[in-house]
């Protein structure tokens, strides 16, 4: 499937691109009863980010577009043949719902949660994760309500962004770690340092950091997490550009890459 996604969403054939955008919401979609969450687990992508991401901003296009007559889209348009109303409501319904990157889970007393909280990350799967991304990526309206709706704010992207690291380091200093072998290993790390990089990329657009709070928050967990050996390499560059992007200028960046490297334990 990834690999059929890969040729057929380029915009050279405007045919093909069409038809690939139907197959895609026709077949793949409605067979995942329009959970794109569980469409984009069969594509996997950590794997397949690339095309994950194509996918994503297509089923979000198509079903922002579905019931706009005046779209002029050949793939919408296609797959507006396909559906009747109460599909194209489910449809609507399922990759337009409100998600956050944390999950809708009960809970007790604040007291019974707090030390379960610090051991396990909420659970954050990596098409959530990228799928997310990718919808405050490309919002075209209202994206600074959107980037509330999602991450709800910066102390909460950046506590979880410390939760999945925490974890992933725990899981190297754990008898669990002696005991798998290498593949499982591999796919243990690349799933949360997959997690942990789309976390770090919702906080890029400038309407996250807007205000000073928030920036100055997100740059000091930015220099604990770089501060640390610990902090798996596949983190550390996404962590810079980050940091970088926080700062209003080179001069006030450098001067923090230089502190960093000083604190680093």
């Amino acid at each position: 499937r990834a690999e059929i996604l890969r040729t057929g969403l380029t915009k050279r054939c405007p045919s093909t691109y069409a038809k690939t955008v139907e197959l895609l919401c026709c077949n793949w979609l409605k067979s995942c009863k329009f959970d794109p969450i569980a469409l984009l687990d069969k594509l996997n992508p950590v794997l397949n980010e690339n095309v994950c991401e194509q996918a994503a901003q297509v089923l979000l296009r198509v079903t922002s577009a579905i019931d706009c007559e005046t779209s002029t889209e050949k793939g919408v348009e296609l797959v507006r043949k396909h559906f009747g109303a109460p599909e194209i409501r489910s449809l609507r319904q399922q990759v337009l719902v409100k998600r956050n990157i944390i999950p809708d889970v009960p809970r007790g007393t604040d007291d019974d949660n707090d030390e379960e909280e610090k051991l396990e990350p909420p659970s954050l799967s990596p098409s959530m994760a990228l799928f997310l991304r990718v919808k405050i990526d490309f919002a075209a309206h209202n994206k600074s309500e959107l980037i509330s709706e999602i991450i709800t704010d910066i102390p909460t992207l950046c506590n979880l962004l410390n939760s999945h690291i925490d974890t992933l380091i725990a899981f190297h200093e754990s008898d669990e770690y002696d005991e798998m072998d290498e593949d499982d290993i591999a796919a243990y790390e690349d799933d949360k340092n997959f997690i942990s990089l789309q976390l770090i990329h919702m906080a890029k657009p400038s309407e996250v950091l807007s205000e000073e709070g928030s920036r100055r928050h997100f740059l000091t967990i930015m220099r604990r997490i770089l501060a640390r050996l610990a902090t798996p390499d596949d983190l550390v560059e996404a962590c810079v550009k980050a940091m970088a992007a926080a700062h209003d200028k080179e001069a006030q960046f450098l001067q923090t890459v230089s502190e960093i490297l000083v604190d680093v334990e």
